[in-house]
Order: structure tokens, then sequence, then C-alpha cells
């Protein structure tokens, strides 16, 4: 079993005797390859909508990410987990390098 993405913290022997004794299967995952990660996606769409709102404050800011966080429905988290098999096929086809997603 190799890492999810050959990050160090990934690969520490409790994270891999953790995913052993959880029977967690793992993708084979070029080193340095995009982070394909559907949790990218919300990310992003969070920091689109935090940037707009340009907050003045850390008090507003984090504010402000949990209105966006909490605006996040569950049809668009099953939507990006759903196109994982299309994000695979198309890191698979640039051999590891950058997609669309």
């Amino acid at each position: 079993m190799r890492d999810k993405d050959n990050t160090p913290c990934h690969a520490s022997r409790t994270s891999r005797t953790w995913q052993q004794e959880h029977s967690i299967q793992v993708l084979d995952w070029p080193a340095q390859s995009p982070d394909m990660s559907p949790i990218e996606n919300l990310w992003w769409i969070i920091k689109r909508s935090v940037s707009k709102g340009k907050p003045k404050s850390l008090d507003e800011l984090k504010a402000l990410i949990q209105e966006e966080w909490d605006k996040i429905t569950p049809q668009q988290c099953e939507r990006l987990v759903g196109n994982m098999p299309a994000r695979i096929r198309a890191l698979l086809r640039a051999n590891g390098r950058a997609t669309k997603y």
C-alpha cells in the first residue's frame, strides 16, 4: 500500500498502520500530481467568496468562512464526489500531470 499523495504526513507509520487496521485501500498516486480531492473544489468556492467579502479582521474572516461553508449543499458534495471516476481517468490520461479538475 502506498500513501495517497506521497506527502510525508500521509506516509507516516501511524497513518499507514491506521489505514491497514481499518482496511482502507488507497490508490497509487504519482508524486507531485495535482490534488484531485473534491475538498479542493469546495475550498476554492469558499476562497472565492471570502475574497469578495474583503474581511477586515480575523473575526470577520472566521465568520465569513463559516457563512460560506454553511452555504455548501449536500448536492454540491455529491456532485464533486460523483465525478471522481472522471477525475481519475483524466489524471491517468495526463500521466499524473495537471487536468481540468
